[in-house]
């Protein structure tokens, strides 16, 4: 985490508890379907375009109001650091346009876009190669 008790400014999470229990009863049965559709659709494209050994940035979150200050590159240069050191690419997906941009400034590159069913998000998944530090442009999505 960045920033102190009270001014936290951004945080990673290393993966997903195993709490779908505890997750159902807060949120409700729609909401939990939703993300299940959402998590279908991530997973197929995970294994499809990741089936190698590699780093699965799973979250990695800036506050709004801290955005845009090199934060988010900072939580991500050690994972970028450590893959590129042993020769390991990177993978995760994202929802959010804008985190695409961010992405590709760091060297991921767009492998696959698919949208969610029954009217859910655009999901795309990413890749970086090790040593990468740009890409090509993707085009616009």
């Amino acid at each position: 985490m960045l920033g102190g008790p009270g001014k936290e400014q951004a945080d990673t999470l290393p993966g997903p508890p195993n709490r779908a229990a505890d997750n159902l009863l807060h949120f409700g049965w729609s909401a939990y379907r939703r993300f299940d559709r959402n998590q279908a659709v991530a997973y197929k494209m995970h294994r499809r375009h990741a089936p190698e050994d590699h780093w699965y940035l799973w979250a990695i979150g800036v506050d709004p109001g801290s955005q845009g200050e090199g934060i988010g590159g900072r939580l991500l240069q050690p994972v970028l650091a450590s893959a590129s050191a042993s020769g390991t690419p990177c993978y995760l997906e994202t929802h959010n346009e804008r985190n695409v941009r961010f992405y590709q400034k760091h060297g991921f590159r767009v492998v696959c876009e698919e949208r969610v069913p029954k009217g859910g998000p655009r999901v795309r998944a990413m890749l970086r190669y090790p040593g990468s530090r740009s890409t090509h442009t993707c085009p616009a999505l």
